[in-house]
């Protein structure tokens, strides 16, 4: 077997910042102090999120520090040296939403209008030592506010009969169409979806009860998974967002994702010929 020499590799500096601080690592000092040539002079009249306190995932103070930590390694050290200002922003604000729901199935235009007065305020709350979350976690709430309101709308939609003589078109390009303005129009591409489900079952010859059961179990699990989710797995959709903005190359991992990822990516040299040391 060969053997081949080291490398040094070069690891997006969001990815470390998981690793480095579930460590206890992580000591601040002044070249980790974001610099004033970075960081274009805030706009006045910027708005900001206050969080309910009856949300159920909401930050603490740790996940406030880590934030500020990202924001200082990236800001400091990202090869890009970009001004953290109001296009950065935006481009965080649009990451975050389209991570969230991509192809436009769960939330509603008349949420997004609320959110986008948040869109140029992002760089200036995630300055703050404190309360620099809220934003991604108001939107998040509202999220999953959306997605049990539609799982419990689609168990009704399951139960319809689907005509398959009449055409009808699925936009499979989702950044093509905007974002459902009721919840009447959201039911209408789910119905696409699923009459696409119950055709694909016909032409195996299942039975639509068969198919309905199944599509149940689907979104039951589903539904199940989203109940697991943690502040941890919003913070790190959230500063993947702000990484993307840099550089779509550029990924932030938190502990457990880092770890995952260290041994996909050991398991993917097993059986090459060549050993990395």
């Amino acid at each position: 077997m060969m053997i081949m020499k080291k490398f040094l590799v070069i690891i997006p500096v969001a990815i470390l910042t998981a690793v480095v601080w579930s460590l206890g690592l992580w000591k601040k000092n002044a070249d980790d102090t974001p610099t004033a040539d970075l960081f274009q002079i805030s706009k006045t009249n910027k708005i900001y999120c206050t969080l309910d306190t009856n949300i159920s995932l909401r930050p603490n103070s740790l996940f406030e520090k880590k934030a500020t930590t990202v924001v200082s390694l990236i800001v400091n050290r990202h090869f890009k040296r970009m001004q953290f200002d109001d296009t950065v922003s935006a481009n965080i604000f649009d990451n975050f939403i389209e991570e969230i729901d991509e192809n436009k199935l769960y939330l509603l235009q008349s949420d997004i209008d609320e959110f986008k007065k948040y869109r140029l305020s992002l760089d200036d709350e995630l300055r703050q030592e404190k309360n620099n979350l809220n934003t991604a976690y108001y939107i998040y709430n509202i999220y999953l506010k959306r997605v049990y309101e539609r799982l419990e709308r689609n168990k009704l939609l399951l139960k319809e009969k689907y005509d398959f003589t009449t055409d009808e078109y699925y936009e499979t390009d989702r950044k093509k169409i905007g974002y459902p303005k009721t919840q009447e129009d959201a039911d209408k591409e789910w119905r696409k979806l699923f009459k696409n489900s119950f055709l694909e079952a016909k032409m195996i010859g299942e039975t639509p009860e068969t198919t309905v059961s199944k599509l149940e179990k689907r979104y039951e699990t589903f539904k199940k998974n989203l109940t697991k989710t943690t502040v941890e797995d919003v913070f790190q959709t959230y500063m993947n967002a702000l990484a993307m903005a840099y550089d779509p190359h550029t990924n932030y991992f938190s502990p457990v994702a880092a770890s995952n990822f260290n041994m996909s990516m050991n398991r993917s040299l097993e059986g090459i010929g060549a050993t990395l040391a």
